[in-house]
């Protein structure tokens, strides 16, 4: 961003005319996106993309691993790879998670069709003053029983 000098001379603003306002431009960045095909043995390649989603006012007896089953269920998907849970530590009267979920199935999880009845669905806010978690669900205990 720069920052940018204006000087309000406009005789309709209720500013006063002589003040300098500064205010903030954005520079536009060119980006351009990989679309070679990949072949199967291919290492280099881009990250999945994922949904977050905060899910809340689930029973406090409700696990990972089940969150984890569901998602699996509902989705048809066999590679737990493509699906993140991690119960969050919050003292209440109800469990909440942070799920991540692979991108082309956003649709689906987004809809009020694919969750119980009552459950709270919202996009998950991991805010400017959260630790980054390493990804992966080596945090999840739904890996760990098996």
């Amino acid at each position: 961003m720069h920052d940018v000098m204006h000087l309000s001379g406009d005789s309709n603003s209720h500013h006063d005319p002589n003040k300098i306002s500064k205010y903030k431009t954005q520079k536009h960045k060119r980006q351009t996106t990989g679309s070679a095909p990949m072949k199967d043995g291919d290492i280099f390649r881009a990250k999945s993309r994922k949904i977050w989603l905060f899910v809340g006012r689930v029973e406090l007896e409700v696990r990972e691993l089940d969150v984890l089953n569901y998602i699996k269920e509902k989705c048809n998907i066999s590679n737990e790879a493509e699906i993140t849970v991690k119960k969050l530590s919050f003292e209440g009267r109800s469990a909440s998670f942070r799920v991540g979920v692979q991108f082309k199935h956003s649709e689906q999880v987004n809809s009020s069709d694919f969750w119980p009845e009552g459950l709270v669905i919202r996009r998950f806010n991991f805010g400017k003053n959260t630790t980054k978690l390493t990804n992966t669900n080596e945090h999840c205990d739904c890996h760990q029983n098996k």
